[in-house]
């Protein structure tokens, strides 16, 4: 990834639809399935108990002796259970099961399970014996719909065919069956009871002001009724007893308002039957969870708990009796259910559903009633729902299309609630049928009425409350006989279908005492252009987050606009007007930034190809506010005008919430203005934001400001931040400064916690601070909700900075340790661990309070889940499943809800096989899909004998004319053409070259190209993570067939090393594409990514996001995602991307990981020193003696030969750039193997071996170095610049380490002169084969030069003393000339560069007698006086090697002569006698080395004199400096301190000026 450039949050937006699988037509067995809900972790006992079990039944075909459970929209109801705990053991949800059996009850047990929805399966044992047989009478903890069920022994046999049996619960909660030995056919019995004990309960309405007293009963047998009184409780205890004739069934009568009678039957034995009645209804309940009570007599007073529901009303104009509604949630997903047909009306059937969720779309099919065969086309349907919570459709027989219907009324009811302000008493109900004849009726005392419509036909109904809100709401009934409820909010003009899409306030949801704010910021961008085309994509910038597209909300005068919410306060956004379908963006395409005003909004106007915010005053022609008043409660009313009229002011009243809706009538206004009437009179003012919808204005006692959200209103008065750091404390923000005292008597915590100790984190000089350290007396459970208030105004308390553990300052990491040490697992079976018999599913959530594993039998992503799992809760955290039988080939994923009320849908993040674009991950036998005879290649030697190329798999082939069949694929990489002019191409030719190892551009999946579209239109380099463990799809013969990818990148690899080629990939584990659509986030939000001291995700890769590998379950992650691509894929390296965002600890165990596997395997990656976080311990080039066996991309190399930034190195400068004399010196250290490094100036790379550097001057990143030295010198013949690239080729190939070259540069690659073509098309991408061809003499001398490489070992040296016995630099740069002397093989060598653009004759080295390895132009006598040619690479060999030959002596090298253009100044003179001064040998950081004679100064800048000489260091020396190098100036010049008064100029550590000697 380039060093410099990164793009900013490239965000996917998929859509799902649900495409339904045909696991129905597939036999019970199979569609059982196994849910597990415990929650508790198993005991000791249990565990050998399971262990127990599940050894017996390994050889069972299709047996499960965990849950079963068939396919349902209410999988997730125990989830639900767990979250909401019941307040007394009553009210836990039962089904009650009565299984009687005429057998061998000795050798046969009932084992029963949850079908719909899912639970574990259980033995039970029988309870007694009656007349017919064994029976068992079993109470299950849920509610289900259906049971299966299996009669068998110990051993796991099974009687009957062996099939599972199911059964249904009727709505009574009571499911009773009888079996016979060896049958699996349920038999009709009609039982006889002789006795009952009955314990009944009695439930009514409050509006019925409990009228029943009584309660008659009697038995089928024995007419005679008997009273019994209920108690205070509504509960009666009788009984029945008949030896005689017995009896079959009891009824009970309500003897007052209720006399509806019920029938049941009695338990069998001695049991107590309960039973439920609830005032009128019409059914006796065995379970009170069936029972539909009325919630005010099942919660508590302070507790109104609002589910989140959808109304879903189907139409259908066709046979009823053949097609069903079949339907299920699409935004968010949920699985499906088949409904029946509720009724009947004049357009035709009819069903009104209530799913269990808030959805916005949802999807629908009308199917067979038995089959799936489909209506219409057979294509899912989807129905967008209203914001009033319902979505209506209507369909007829053989079509697709929604109808367009105006359904007609003759009547009905409707229940009417009304919410947020208790002064209205009663509204006025009408019909448009007859608008004059309104019904003005009360509300009850929950404000709730039912109303009565009699108007013979109408189509609408509206609703208008009496009193201070007025307006009316307009809705249409629901078909059928039922009551239509609708749900009224105070001042919102919205009638809704369901109570959970009406916005209640919070305050008829909390406690009182619990106000909880939640951080948001407004933000309203407008644009004049083409909205169709354009739309905002906004993000935090201060502090960072992620960004989103959006969608315009409407359009003004102006243009379009879009008014958005932000979940944090931010003080600055980012924004891009950008494509709707891609990333072309609008202007120039940089980023933009909006600084958000103190009052909470950011607005701005944009036009079409500007990036500059436009000046606009908007004005308004009426609208609407809602006014919202804190902290001071005389204050009762508000006046309000505009300055289109301020003589017209309103003074409204504020409701008991302080809140109040103003209407703004005036024609034209710019400004709205607000004041208080009482103590607080100053006037606010402020602008609406554009549409239809109020605009929400927050005022605070005598503040003048008029805020836009509540956070930034009650900034002072609140916590602004508060995040969990260890188990008992939490590091807070507060939005004023505070003393400790003061915070401890404010604050508050939720759950019965309590504040122990305060501390204020950097307090002023009187003690106060906004940031505090808490420690409470309980510890906080990360699955309960932790509220922490400041008078009231209550605060979420995050778990994440616990999860991720940061506090205040930048760079520890120490408060992770907590949660590491208590949640990191060390199993290596995360993931799928696959077997034919059995299948175990782990995922590593400890944060989730649910997790529900989803199956798949379709690889389709919008297919629906054949079956459902709840996820058992193990040690760490550790979530898992075992599914039996073969799985191979399923999909699956995780939903996964958290305590916050969170809910996410995630592949798995240790995917080893996915579905399309990585959506689900699949089960496959992964070990076992490989092509023949694969095997790693024997170890590789030594990391400084490789040769790297890198290379893109689109890249290599996808050129027309490569004669290459799978152009830009897997198997393109391995197959061998030839263009129509003979060039050849592919692994042919790569093989010619000569290079060891190919360097592959990202091959996992990646999520910026769309493996369903075609890729002509798309390409990417692919340095975006989804899923890392998985190879790309789009590189695959068959992105949607999950096996094909990863055979054939095997293959790939495979033929690779047949070549003798060995590959390297290349890993990005710094950061994902997007959090918010990757596993990581989903799974364990908040702990995989670094975050800021506030708590805002850092974006130091410049991609959105930076992975925290300092986290025990992030390291473990990289290094088995590393060790598996070694181990699966036999792959021989890994380049890792922004290297020094991972830590060195991780990338040391990422090395001993890979040793266990091969030590030949080599590592490296870009080690820029660009963390401020991790800067200590970040694998970074100054870090580098903390990663021995790692390697580092040298941008010293590169920056010297090639140039940076528009700069001109070696191979271009001719011998006369501005900088030559620091290029030449940094040119020669890095030659010699970076050594010297570590003294460098500028930034110390202090490597402790060659291998340690990769030697390059070009890469993906940047510019090709065609386009480079084109760009430089533009009017360069391509003849002279395949001159300068020959010679950086050369340059690099013999520099002592690693050489590394981007495919294409040997032939003159250009890619047009585009410096960043991540995501351009292929055409700019792509190798030009013909290029290659036309270039043919640079390809083959390029061979030459890995030719060359390959023989000669002491262009393999991996030891610094081994380069320092057998090199030296015999002439470091003087007169653009750079010369080596080698010991090869007891002879002498020669590699000489010229790198001037004209002949240089080489002076004090006669080669008379040597021959030529290497004349780059072939033209060179070799002789006492050799001339070299221009832009030349020369390697000779001959005359013996001397042994006493000072090898690698910088001192005895012979100067650089700075040419007579370039300055030369500040050197010193050696003629006065050298002083013993602070010289060393140690070489440390605060050490420099002295390239030039150096006088020594005083504090005044004159020399400083002992015996009368001056005081003068000879170069080549030593000098430990003082203050860590810190320069100082002297009379304009720049010095170092050495001593007491003494000093020495610091340009006499730099090659500027001409060395003289004595």
């Amino acid at each position: 990834m380039n060093r410099y450039h990164y793009n900013l949050g490239k965000s996917v937006f998929i859509c799902s639809s649900a495409i339904l699988g045909l696991w129905l037509g597939a036999n019970t067995t199979t569609n059982n399935v196994q849910a597990e809900t415990t929650t508790e972790e198993p005991t000791s006992q249990q565990i050998s108990k399971a262990t127990q079990t599940k050894n017996s039944t390994s050889n069972l075909n299709q047996t499960k002796v965990e849950t079963k459970t068939s396919l349902t929209a209410q999988s997730a109801t125990p989830v639900a259970q767990a979250e909401n705990q019941p307040s007394t053991i009553e009210d836990k949800p039962e089904t009650k099961v009565i299984v009687h059996y005429q057998g061998d009850g000795d050798k046969w047990k009932p084992y029963i399970w949850g079908a719909d929805p899912g639970s574990n399966g259980q033995e039970h044992e029988w309870t007694g014996k009656d007349s017919y047989g064994k029976y068992a009478s079993i109470t299950l903890d849920g509610n289900y719909k259906k049971l299966g069920l299996l009669i068998k022994d110990k051993n796991w046999g099974k009687d009957g065919s062996g099939n599972d049996r199911s059964l249904t619960v009727p709505d009574n909660g009571r499911a009773e069956v009888w079996y016979k030995g060896g049958k699996d056919d349920q038999q009709k019995v009609t039982p006889t009871y002789d006795h009952a004990n009955i314990k009944l309960h009695y439930y009514e309405d409050k509006k019925s002001d409990n009228q029943v007293k009584n309660i008659n009963y009697w038995t089928d047998t024995d007419n005679t009724k008997q009273t019994t009184s209920l108690d205070k409780n509504n509960e009666a205890d009788f009984n029945f007893t008949d030896t005689k004739t017995g009896f079959h069934e009891i009824y009970v009568e309500p003897v007052e308002a209720d006399k509806i009678i019920r029938t049941f039957k009695p338990i069998p034995g001695s049991e107590v039957t309960n039973i439920y009645v609830v005032n009128k209804d019409n059914t006796a309940y065995y379970s009170k969870s069936f029972a539909p009570i009325p919630k005010e007599q099942t919660q508590k007073p302070d507790q109104h708990v609002i589910s989140n529901t959808t109304d879903v009303t189907i139409h259908f104009k066709g046979d009823g009796t053949k097609w069903v509604p079949y339907i299920w949630g699409k935004k968010p997903y949920n699985s499906g259910t088949q409904y029946k047909w509720d009724g009947k009306d004049a357009y035709g059937y009819y069903a009104n559903i209530t799913l269990d969720n808030n959805y916005q779309q949802i999807g629908t099919l009308i199917k067979g009633v038995n089959d799936w065969s489909k209506d219409g086309s057979g294509q899912d349907r989807a129905v967008t729902v209203d914001n009033n919570g319902k979505a209506e459709v209507w369909y007829k027989e053989g079509s697709d299309d929604q109808q367009k219907v105006t359904p007609v009324f003759t009547g009905g009811s409707v229940n009417i609630h009304y919410y947020d302000n208790n002064d209205v008493k009663q509204v006025k109900v009408w019909t448009d049928g007859d608008k004059d004849k309104a019904q003005t009726v009360t509300l009850d005392k929950d404000h709730t009425v039912n109303v009565k419509l009699t108007d013979k036909q109408f189509e609408h109904v509206f609703v208008a409350p009496v009193g201070s809100d007025t307006t009316a709401r307009s809705f249409t009934l629901l078909p059928g006989t039922k009551p239509t409820n609708i749900y009224l909010v105070n001042k919102d003009n919205t009638a809704y279908y369901t109570e959970s899409f009406a916005p209640i306030p919070k305050e008829q949801t909390q406690k009182p005492d619990q106000h909880v704010i939640s951080n948001t910021t407004d933000v309203t961008i407008h644009f004049k252009g083409d909205g169709t085309k354009w739309v905002p994509y906004i993000w935090g910038k201060k502090p960072y987050n992620s960004g989103t597209q959006y969608k315009w909300d409407g359009k003004d005068a102006y243009g379009y606009y879009a008014n958005i919410t932000l979940d944090n306060n931010y003080q600055q956004i980012g924004t891009l007007i950008k494509g709707v379908n891609d990333w072309s963006k609008d202007g120039s395409g940089q980023d933009r930034a909006v600084t958000v005003d103190n009052n909470g909004k950011a607005e701005v106007w944009y036009k079409e190809g500007s990036d500059d915010q436009q000046k606009v005053t908007p004005v308004f022609t009426g609208g609407s506010v809602n006014i919202h008043y804190y902290d001071n409660n005389d204050v009762k009313q508000v006046k309000v005008w505009t300055d289109g009229d301020k003589d017209k002011a309103q003074t409204v009243t504020l409701d008991k919430d302080h809140t109040v809706n103003v209407k703004l009538t005036d024609k034209q206004f710019e400004h709205v203005f607000v004041a208080p009437v009482g103590s607080d009179t100053t006037a606010r003012s402020f602008t609406l934001l554009p549409g239809t919808k109020p605009t929400n204005i927050y005022l605070v006692n005598k503040d003048n400001t008029a805020y836009y959200t509540e956070s930034f209103a009650l900034a002072k008065q609140s916590v602004m931040s508060a995040s969990m750091t260890s188990p008992n404390t939490v590091a807070i923000e507060t939005g004023k400064n505070m003393s400790a005292d003061e915070a401890r008597a404010d604050l508050k915590l939720n759950n019965n916690n309590s504040i122990t100790n305060i501390i204020a984190i950097d307090p002023d000089a009187n003690g106060r601070s906004k940031k505090f350290e808490i420690t409470t007396a309980h510890n906080l459970d990360i699955l309960d909700n932790n509220l922490i208030g400041l008078k009231g105004n209550y605060k979420a308390i995050d778990v994440g900075s616990y999860v991720r553990s940061k506090a205040f300052d930048l760079g520890s990491y120490v408060r992770s340790k907590a949660f590491d040490d208590k949640y990191a697992y060390d199993g290596n079976d995360l993931g799928v661990t696959y077997d034919k018999k059995q299948t175990t599913i782990k995922l590593w959530a400890p944060t989730a309070k649910s997790v529900i594993l989803n199956i798949y039998d379709s690889l389709d992503n919008d297919a629906q889940p054949a079956k459902t799992i709840i996820m058992k809760r193990g040690d760490k955290g550790v979530w898992s499943s075992v599914l039996e039988g073969d799985m191979k080939g399923k999909a699956y994923d995780y939903s996964l809800t958290f305590v916050n009320g969170l809910k996410t849908q995630t592949d798995d993040p240790y995917s080893k096989a996915v579905t399309v674009n990585g959506d689900r991950t699949v089960i496959e036998d992964y070990d076992n899909i490989k092509p023949n005879n694969f095997n790693r290649m024997p170890e590789f030697s030594s990391p400084t004998q490789a040769i790297i190329y890198e290379t893109s798999i689109r890249d290599f082939s996808s050129d027309p004319n490569s004669g290459i069949k799978d152009k830009g694929k897997y198997l393109g990489m391995i197959e061998s053409g030839k263009t129509p002019t003979g060039q050849v191409t592919g692994l042919a030719y790569l093989k010619a070259l000569g290079i060891t190892h190919v360097q592959i551009m990202p091959s996992f999946d990646y999520a910026s190209v769309d493996e369903t579209k075609p890729l002509a239109d798309q390409y990417n380099w692919g340095y975006d993570p989804k899923n890392y463990d998985v190879p790309e799809g789009s590189y695959s013969s068959d992105p949607k067939n999950p096996i094909a990818r990863i055979k054939e990148m095997k293959e790939m690899i495979n033929g690779l090393h047949k070549a003798g080629i060995r590959v390297v990939m290349d890993v990005v584990y710094n950061h994902v594409f997007d959090p918010k659509d990757q596993a990581f986030e989903l799974t364990v939000p908040g702990y995989y990514f670094h975050y800021d001291k506030d708590n805002n995700p850092t974006s130091i890769s410049g991609c959105g996001n930076d992975i925290r590998s300092t986290g025990k379950m992030v390291r473990k992650y990289i290094v088995d995602s590393v060790t598996y691509w070694a181990k699966q894929y036999k792959v021989d390296g890994f380049r890792f991307d922004i290297m020094s965002l991972l830590d060195t600890d991780t990338m040391n165990a990422v090395r001993a990981a890979l040793d266990k596997i091969d030590p030949g395997i080599i590592t490296y990656g870009e080690g820029w020193d660009m963390n401020p976080y991790t800067k200590e311990v970040g694998t970074s080039q100054p870090n580098a003696p903390k990663v021995p066996d790692v390697g580092f991309f040298s941008d010293d190399i590169r920056n010297t030969v090639k140039g940076e930034n528009g700069n001109a190195g070696l191979v271009i400068g001719n011998g006369y750039e501005s900088n030559y004399a620091n290029d030449a010196k940094k040119f020669v250290d890095s030659f010699l193997g970076g050594q010297k490094l570590k003294y460098d100036a500028w930034e110390t790379h202090p490597y402790v071996k060659p291998s340690q550097m990769i030697n390059y001057v070009s890469c993906h990143d940047g510019y090709t170095l065609y386009d480079y030295i084109k760009k430089i010198m533009p009017n360069e013949s391509d003849a002279n610049i395949a001159k300068r690239i020959r010679l950086a080729d050369s340059m690099v190939m013999f520099a002592e380490g690693i050489p590394f070259f981007h495919s294409g540069q040997e032939g003159l690659r250009t890619k047009a002169g585009n410096n960043n073509s991540y995501n351009s098309s292929i055409r700019i991408n792509q190798i030009d084969w013909d290029r290659i061809g036309a270039n043919k003499d640079t390809v083959n001398y390029f061979k030459q030069l890995t030719d060359l490489r390959k023989k000669l070992s002491v262009l393999h040296l991996n030891n610094y003393d081994q380069i320092n016995q057998n090199v030296k630099a015999i002439n470091a740069g003087k007169d653009g000339i750079f010369a080596f002397e080698y010991k090869e093989n007891g002879k002498k060598m020669y590699i000489i560069f010229n790198v001037n653009n004209n002949d240089a004759a080489l002076k004090g080295v006669d080669l008379t007698g040597y021959h030529k390895l290497l004349d780059s132009d072939g033209k060179v006598s070799l002789g006492q006086n050799t001339i070299l040619m221009p832009l030349s690479t020369l390697v000779v060999e001959g005359g013996k090697w001397n042994s006493n030959n000072k090898i690698g002596n910088q001192g005895e090298t012979q100067p650089v002569q700075i040419p007579s253009n370039v300055d030369a100044n500040n050197s010193e003179s050696s003629e006065d006698t050298i002083s013993n001064v602070n010289t060393s040998t140690e070489v440390s950081a605060d050490t420099i080395e002295l390239t030039h004679n150096a006088y020594v100064y005083d504090i005044n800048g004159n020399i400083v004199t002992e015996n009368g000489k001056k005081l003068v260091l000879k170069n080549d020396q030593f000098v430990k400096v003082r203050y860590s190098g810190r320069l100082i100036t002297i009379n304009g010049k720049k010095f170092y301190q050495i001593g007491h008064n003494k000093f020495i100029k610091a340009v006499n550590t730099e090659l500027k000026g001409i060395l003289k000697h004595n």
